[in-house]
């Protein structure tokens, strides 16, 4: 049995999410959430407008729909970019600057998958 180490374990998830970059929007798809971050599953067009930006670290906004609260939007920041396949890669983001009603509103949404 795996012992899981990670302060904000990881829930397995699949729903679509909006990423905002540049102010453009970009719709993909959640594959795991926590309190710290998120994981997206992308496009080589969403990992070419990442690589545009010239901020570093990498920060931009997401929305995530939430049954509960509607519409919920939170700033994350690029942790991790790993290609899968040739056309297909997975992002980690880390959510960052959040207000306390950002956190309660993360805290349902993850505790009610």
């Amino acid at each position: 049995m795996k012992i899981e180490r990670r302060y904000h374990p990881r829930k397995a998830v699949t729903f679509d999410v909006e990423l905002v970059i540049s102010q453009r929007l970009y719709t993909t798809r959640a594959t795991n959430i926590s309190l710290g971050g998120i994981q997206l599953e992308s496009t080589p067009e969403i990992i070419s407008a990442l690589e545009q930006l010239t901020l570093s670290p990498i920060e931009c906004q997401i929305a995530l729909d939430s049954k509960q609260m509607g519409k919920i939007s939170l700033a994350v920041r690029l942790i991790i970019k790993r290609r899968v396949t040739q056309c297909n890669y997975l992002l980690g983001f880390k959510f960052i600057n959040l207000s306390l009603i950002e956190q309660q509103q993360l805290n349902i949404l993850v505790n009610n998958i």
